[in-house]
């Protein structure tokens, strides 16, 4: 049995849905698996053409991800990891084994990333930052002029690439702006009860489960503070 995209079916098989139950369980390294896509999405293919995503279809890395306006699409992999990405957007696959590398050079997205140990990196790119992370659920957004972190569990190493460079680490309910060519190359805060309940909202309206807990403590942590009045 010949599944689309070149995925072979090697067990005995009642049908194509077998055969996406068993990619739900277990993704090879090699690519990532779509698990949801509403309205019009499209990836670059090898043979230098925008081509349409559909549900289960195999992503690779070296392609880049494409979303229209009012369009989303959501993305597994292997050890469970979620991306879901937001409208109007644009995102390379750059690596998924053994490290994975994205770029998002427009628009937004949503991650749940699974625990892993510091040795195994999960990184995203944007424009003016890089953002590690080890076990979290965060969102970005990246346009012509800034990006900006809000992490809703876990927390994020960001490291600016703008002409005052830094590096912080970003904890549950706070929020980086990194801007491009700006005096202020950058501003921390921390999210109000209201700002993190929308965040909790935007991740339950892309389906993630959420089972977040309040901090310890409320001390600010960021390296660089500057309050957003």
């Amino acid at each position: 049995f010949q599944a689309e995209d070149g995925i072979r079916d090697v067990e005995r098989s009642r049908g194509l849905g077998d055969v996406y139950k068993r990619q739900l369980r277990f993704i090879p390294p090699s690519f990532a698996l779509v698990v949801q896509v509403q309205g019009e999405a499209e990836r670059y293919s090898k043979d230098n053409q925008w081509q349409p995503v559909g549900l289960h279809y195999a992503l690779h890395p070296n392609e880049l991800i494409k979303t229209e306006v009012g369009s989303n699409m959501k993305i597994q992999l292997q050890d469970g990891s979620t991306l879901f990405v937001r409208e109007d957007s644009l995102l390379e696959i750059k690596s998924l084994a053994p490290e994975v590398e994205f770029s998002l050079n427009q628009g937004g997205l949503l991650a749940s990333v699974a625990r892993s140990s510091s040795e195994f990196r999960f990184v995203i790119y944007t424009p003016g930052a890089e953002i590690q992370v080890y076990g979290t659920m965060f969102k970005i957004f990246v346009d012509e002029k800034k990006t900006e972190v809000e992490v809703l569990e876990g927390e994020v190493k960001v490291e600016a690439k703008v002409k005052e460079k830094f590096a912080l680490v970003l904890k549950q309910f706070e929020k980086l702006a990194i801007f491009t060519g700006q005096v202020q190359p950058f501003i921390t805060k921390r999210l109000l009860p209201e700002e993190i309940e929308m965040l909790r909202n935007e991740f339950e309206l892309a389906g993630f489960s959420l089972k977040i807990r309040e901090p310890r403590s409320r001390k600010r942590s960021i390296i660089f503070w500057r309050e957003i009045k």
